[in-house]
C-alpha cells in the first residue's frame, strides 16, 4: 500500500478527508440502490421546513470540518476516528439492507433489527466522531440540533409508514426502538 500512498498517515492535517469520504461513499451507495427501492427512498413524506433544516445542517456539518483544524491531541483524534468508523459502518449496513429489501415490505433485517432509523443514527455518530476529532464544540452543537430535527422527521416518516404498511409496521414498532 505504501507505493499507492507514500508517507500517508492519519493526522490532524488530513482529517478533512473524513467528510469527503462520507460524501463520495454515500453518493455511490445511494446510486447502488435498486431503482424500485430508490424511488421509495426518495418519496419520503413532504416535510418542507424540517427536511430543509435537516439538509442545511447536513451540508454545514459536512463542509465545516474542511475549515476546522483537527485536534493535535492524538487521543481525541483516534477516539473521534473510531467513532467515525463505527458510524460509517452503520451507515453502510443501513444502505445495504435497504437496497436488498423487498419493495412492498418493511425493512426489518440486519441493522434495522436494532434501530428503525439507522441512517439518521449513523449520521449522528459520524458527525460526533468528526466533532471529537476536530475538538469542536460548535460542530457538536450543530450535530445535536441536526439529530433533534431528525427525530421530528422520523416521527413523520413513521406516520407515513403506518399508512403504507399498516399492522406490519405497527408490529415492527413494538419490537424495535426508534433510534437505538
Amino acid at each position: 500500500m505504501d507505493f499507492l500512498l507514500p508517507n500517508f498517515s492519519i493526522s490532524f492535517q488530513n482529517m478533512w478527508l473524513l467528510p469527503l469520504l462520507v460524501l463520495v461513499s454515500s453518493t455511490v451507495m445511494v446510486l447502488l440502490i435498486p431503482r424500485y427501492n430508490l424511488s421509495r427512498f426518495i418519496n419520503q413524506p413532504k416535510l418542507r421546513y424540517s427536511t430543509l433544516i435537516n439538509k442545511t445542517f447536513y451540508w454545514f456539518l459536512m463542509l465545516l470540518p474542511v475549515f476546522l483544524p483537527y485536534s493535535s491531541n492524538k487521543i481525541f483524534l483516534y477516539i473521534g476516528l473510531a467513532i467515525f468508523l463505527l458510524g460509517f459502518i452503520a451507515y453502510s449496513l443501513s444502505i445495504f439492507y435497504f437496497a436488498i429489501s423487498e419493495y412492498d415490505k418493511v425493512v426489518t433485517s440486519g441493522i434495522y433489527r436494532i434501530s428503525r432509523h439507522p441512517i439518521y443514527l449513523s449520521f449522528f455518530i459520524i458527525f460526533l466522531g468528526i466533532s471529537i476529532s476536530s475538538n469542536s464544540i460548535i460542530l457538536f452543537i450543530f450535530n445535536v440540533f441536526y439529530f433533534i430535527n431528525s427525530i421530528l422527521i422520523m416521527k413523520e416518516e413513521e406516520k407515513a409508514c403506518i399508512e403504507q404498511y399498516g399492522n406490519e409496521y405497527l408490529n415492527y414498532m413494538k419490537k424495535v426502538r426508534r433510534i437505538f
